[in-house]
């Protein structure tokens, strides 16, 4: 599958610096081992192809499986700055109308990180 989008520029910034992450059971999807395609959980083309196949719009790119759905950048809700927002989809809900994070970086912070570091 070709994305056939343009990655926010802090997606881009991750992928190159760390490829992916994976803290616990909760993963960033990415390029693992210099390959997005790699039929295997946390890759980016795989994890998108995968919520795709089962009906998720195409708008969306996935950067975080979870067990109900998916972390997705959402590119039907491009803001007039530039920003594409993340929303949590989940099959059977409506909350990914919702934005959960104006950007990636925003949802990196808040979402993935700050869980880990708030009892420091």
């Amino acid at each position: 599958m070709d994305l056939t989008r343009t990655l926010p520029s802090s997606y881009k910034d991750f992928l190159q610096n760390y490829g992916a992450i994976g803290i616990s059971d909760f993963f960033v999807s990415g390029v693992i081992n210099d390959n997005a395609e790699k039929a295997s959980g946390g890759n980016i083309i795989n994890d998108t192809n995968t919520l795709r196949e089962n009906g998720a719009p195409d708008s969306l790119i996935v950067i975080s499986m979870h067990e109900d759905g998916a972390y997705c950048l959402d590119y039907s809700k491009i803001t007039p700055s530039g920003d594409i927002p993340v929303v949590n989809f989940e099959f059977g809900s409506i909350q990914h109308e919702t934005p959960v994070a104006q950007n990636f970086s925003k949802w990196l912070k808040d979402f993935f990180l700050l869980p880990f570091t708030e009892n420091e």
